[in-house]
């Protein structure tokens, strides 16, 4: 057996309202955008880059809860892993989709507010947790 690892953890606010679509086989996903941002100096210069990253969310939980609570400009954190998805568009040209997919049981949301002198608290939500849906705060 060969040894691997495929977690992402990422940290950032919400692009976009989530995307929450029913499949042909019934089931439902979430999608949304989150953006990164990194800050540096380089030569007393300050700089700053955003990148974007495409997260699908798999378990129906989870889109549950991303479709209820999270909007454009929500500050999330999510573990899942990354998937890269090849397709056909419309003019049949050959696409690659790189995603990070949140699904049971590795992945993970949490929602995320400034606490006290900077730190970061929420409620951790696994799928499990959130399927029960016992710890989903009220709106």
């Amino acid at each position: 057996m060969t040894f691997s690892i495929n977690k992402v953890c990422l940290a950032g606010n919400v692009g976009g309202e989530p995307d929450v679509k029913k499949l042909s086989n019934g089931k439902r996903i979430a999608n949304l955008m989150l953006a990164t941002n990194e800050a540096w100096t380089h030569l007393g210069k300050s700089l700053e880059r955003v990148d974007w990253h495409r997260v699908v969310f798999l378990s129906e939980g989870l889109v549950a809860y991303v479709e209820e609570y999270v909007r454009n400009g929500s500050p999330i954190y999510v573990e899942g892993k990354l998937q890269v998805r090849k397709y056909k568009d419309a003019a049949a040209a050959g696409q690659v989709s790189i995603e990070v997919v949140v699904s049971h049981p590795h992945g993970c949301l949490q929602m995320v507010r400034p606490g006290v002198r900077g730190s970061m608290e929420g409620q951790v939500l696994t799928y499990d947790r959130v399927f029960a849906r016992a710890d989903v705060p009220a709106a």
